[in-house]
């Protein structure tokens, strides 16, 4: 029964920010021109991967089923602003507790979504830990894979499929106003 609550409240997170994130990312834009920015964020890349679309926003929100038969509810949206990443990535695990971090690097490449950054994990045991991680999410398979690190040697990764939405999504093109 726990574990059905669990999953319960973590679908509804996903659902809230999911609509949270579509509006707020989603529909007209009142902006005279879209914005001139792209996901590289972070040294060259050698491959000449797929070009993300510019002020776009990459998205994972989802059910992770891990490969060793655990689940945790996933919820990344993020952006570049200006050159500099920034946006908001979060999960909730039984086995690992809850995390709610901020991106600082993302770069969009053959379809890989490559996130990290840093903040609060409070574990299951209770607590808060100050943590950085490193994530990708495939927008081809939904393949994900979750690297956590901490103080004191504390580190875990967590991967497997995304049962929800993986991906890149252009920003809202400005239309002229009727009668412009």
């Amino acid at each position: 029964m726990r574990k059905i609550l669990s999953i319960a409240a973590g679908l509804l997170v996903v659902g809230l920010s999911a609509v949270a994130g579509f509006a707020a990312f989603g529909g007209d834009s009142s902006a005279s021109s879209p914005t001139p920015t792209g996901f590289q964020n972070g040294p060259p890349q050698a491959d000449a991967g797929q070009a993300p679309p510019a002020g776009g926003v990459a998205i994972a929100i989802g059910q992770l089923q891990e490969d060793d038969g655990e689940e945790a509810t996933i919820d990344l949206r993020a952006s570049t602003r200006d050159g500099k990443a920034g946006g908001n990535f979060r999960f909730f695990s039984e086995e690992h507790g809850y995390y709610n971090g901020g991106v600082r690097v993302l770069s969009v490449r053959d379809g890989v979504i490559r996130v990290a950054g840093g903040g609060g994990l409070f574990p299951p045991e209770g607590g808060r830990i100050q943590v950085r991680y490193e994530a990708t999410f495939s927008t081809v398979d939904n393949h994900a894979e979750i690297t956590v690190t901490g103080p004191g040697g504390y580190q875990y990764t967590m991967s497997g499929t995304v049962a929800g939405l993986v991906t890149v999504q252009a920003a809202p093109v400005a239309t002229p106003a009727a009668g412009s």
